[in-house]
């Protein structure tokens, strides 16, 4: 075999492994989504993983306007998910759906309540 033959065999396996580098960096992604129709999940938004928390009504809104509660150490603005049932202060509440700032919650039932305060 000549120096020229293996040579050119070398060139076409860098142009092939090249060629094919290059498919996978800018095609993978959609070529496998069409082999598999699998749609990614949604991105999850940024206060997603309030959702579940228990927190404490501070400002019942009906000064300024918008309710308040506290989750940890941080008061975050929310609204009822049942808007004709009014919240006062100290109610303690789930959160169910984070809008953006504004936190969606709701009551939580007595029982669960029963079991979070210490016994005396």
């Amino acid at each position: 075999m000549s120096a020229d033959f293996l040579s050119g065999l070398l060139l076409l396996g860098v142009l092939l492994f090249g060629a094919g580098y290059l498919i996978k960096e800018f095609f993978w992604e959609s070529l496998s989504g069409l082999l598999t129709r699998h749609r990614p999940p949604p991105p999850a938004q940024p206060n997603d993983h309030l959702i579940g928390a228990t927190a404490r009504v501070v400002d019942d809104g009906s000064t300024s306007g918008m309710m308040r509660v506290r989750v940890g150490m941080e008061t975050w603005r929310a609204r009822s998910a049942d808007p004709s049932r009014p919240l006062p202060v100290g109610t303690e509440v789930e959160i169910r759906a984070a809008d953006g700032l504004v936190l969606e919650v709701a009551p939580r039932p007595a029982e669960a309540q029963q079991s979070t305060q210490p016994a005396s």
